[in-house]
C-alpha cells in the first residue's frame, strides 16, 4: 500500500514539475537598467504597450535603475517600452519578444529618445539595437543640419542645407531597408519595417513582400502582420494597370478613371482640411496649364466630408479640371481603400494605357516627368 501510494505522489509530482515547466515556457523575461540625462528627473517607471497602443502593464524602476518584468504568452508579441518619469513619457522601444525568452537591455533615456545602449537575449532584441543605432546616427546628422538651417546667412546656403538632408534621410532610410532585408526572417522585422515604411510601400515592397512570405503564416493573428498582408496586396504597382476610379462630383455629375485612356492622368488624392495638399494644388494647377493641350488630364479624389468645403477649395485654389469625384467620407472613401492610401497628398502619374508610371511626384519632380512624357 505505501509502496502504491509512493507511486501516486511520485506521478502527482512529475504532474505539476510538468505544469510548471508549462508555465515557465510560456514566460519571457525581460531585466535591465536605465539612466537618464541629468537635464531630467529619475526615470521610475516602464510602461508596456502593445504595437497597437493597447495597454500590458507597469513596472516601477527600482532606485539603482535596473528593472525586471515577466511577460506570459503563447505567442510571439510585439511590445512597446516606455520608460517615464514624473515629468511624463520619453520615446519607447519597440521589441518582438517570444516565449522563453530572457531578454537583458541597458537603455539611456535622452532627451530626444532612448538610446539602446546594450541588447542580448533574442535575435529580436539584436536587431532592435542595430536598428536603433541606425536611426540614432540618421537623427543626429538631421538635427545637425536643421540647426544649421536656422542659422544659415542665405538662399544658396539654405539650398545646400535642404538637399543634404534629403541625402542624409535617404541614405538613413536605405540603411534601415538594408539591415531588415538581412533580417526578414526575424520576429522583430516585420514591426520595424512596417512603422518604417509603410506610407512608402511601393519603394520598399521587396523588403515587405519577403517579410510577408516568411512569417505571415505563422503570425496571421496579429495586428502588425495583419497590416502588412493588406499593403503587399497593393494594388498600386508601378507598371500595371490602375483600377477602375469612378464617382459623383459635387453637382452629381459621375466621372470615370477610364474614360480618360488615351491621355495622362495624374491621379490626385487630396482634401480641402489637408493643408500639405493645399500648398501643392499650385503645382498641380500650373502641370495642368502648361501640359494639358499636350494630353494631360487630372482625376482629382478628394477625401472630404463636407461638400461645400470641397466645393468651395476647388474654387479657392482654381482647380479648373473637370473630373473632380469624392464619396464624401474621408478616411473611409472606398476609393481611397481601393488604391491604400493611407496619407495626402498622394497621387500617380498614368500613361495611355492606365498603366501606373511613378507615384507620389510632387513640385518639380512632376514637371519633369511630363517634361520627358510630353516633348
Amino acid at each position: 500500500m505505501k509502496k502504491f501510494s509512493l507511486v501516486i505522489c511520485s506521478f502527482l509530482v512529475l504532474l505539476v514539475m510538468a505544469a510548471c515547466n508549462q508555465v515557465a515556457a510560456n514566460e519571457a523575461i525581460v531585466t535591465g537598467s536605465v539612466s537618464s540625462n541629468s537635464a531630467f528627473e529619475t526615470i521610475n517607471v516602464v510602461k508596456l504597450s502593445s504595437a497597437s497602443g493597447e495597454f500590458v502593464t507597469t513596472q516601477p524602476i527600482n532606485s539603482d535603475g535596473s528593472f525586471s518584468i515577466t511577460l506570459q504568452s503563447d505567442t510571439p508579441e510585439f511590445y512597446n517600452f516606455e520608460f517615464k518619469n514624473a515629468k511624463g513619457a520619453k520615446s519607447g522601444v519597440l521589441i518582438g519578444i517570444k516565449p522563453g525568452d530572457k531578454i537583458k537591455m541597458k537603455v539611456d533615456a535622452q532627451v530626444n529618445g532612448v538610446v539602446l545602449e546594450e541588447a542580448e537575449g533574442s535575435e529580436d532584441v539584436v536587431l532592435v539595437k542595430k536598428h536603433r543605432d541606425i536611426e540614432c546616427d540618421m537623427v543626429k546628422k538631421l538635427t545637425k543640419l536643421q540647426t544649421d538651417y536656422s542659422k544659415a546667412a542665405d538662399d544658396a546656403q539654405k539650398d545646400s542645407l535642404k538637399q543634404q538632408y534629403m541625402t542624409v534621410y535617404a541614405a538613413g532610410m536605405n540603411s534601415l531597408d538594408s539591415l531588415l532585408s538581412e533580417n526578414t526572417s526575424v520576429f522583430s522585422a516585420a514591426c520595424l519595417a512596417y512603422f518604417d515604411f509603410s506610407r512608402d510601400v511601393n519603394s520598399h515592397r521587396e523588403l515587405l513582400t519577403e517579410i510577408h512570405e516568411k512569417q505571415y503564416k505563422d503570425n496571421q493573428n496579429n495586428p502588425v502582420f495583419m497590416q502588412i498582408d493588406y499593403l503587399v496586396g497593393n494594388p498600386i504597382v508601378v507598371g500595371k494597370e490602375a483600377p477602375e476610379l469612378e464617382g459623383k462630383d459635387a453637382y452629381g455629375n459621375v466621372h470615370k478613371l477610364s474614360d480618360l485612356r488615351g491621355k495622362y492622368v495624374l491621379v490626385d488624392f487630396w482634401a480641402s482640411w489637408c493643408r500639405p495638399c493645399r500648398m501643392e494644388n499650385p503645382n498641380v494647377v500650373a502641370a495642368y496649364d502648361k501640359y494639358h493641350d499636350k494630353g494631360f488630364e487630372v482625376f482629382s479624389v478628394s477625401l472630404d466630408k463636407d461638400a461645400e468645403s470641397w466645393k468651395n477649395a476647388i474654387i479657392a485654389d482654381g482647380l479648373k479640371w473637370e473630373n473632380h469625384i469624392s464619396s464624401l467620407k474621408q478616411w473611409n472613401s472606398p476609393e481611397a481603400k481601393k488604391y491604400r492610401v493611407n496619407s495626402i497628398p498622394f497621387s500617380l502619374l498614368l500613361d495611355k494605357e492606365g498603366k501606373i508610371i511613378a507615384t507620389g511626384l510632387r513640385g518639380s519632380d512632376l514637371h519633369n516627368a511630363l517634361d520627358s512624357l510630353l516633348k
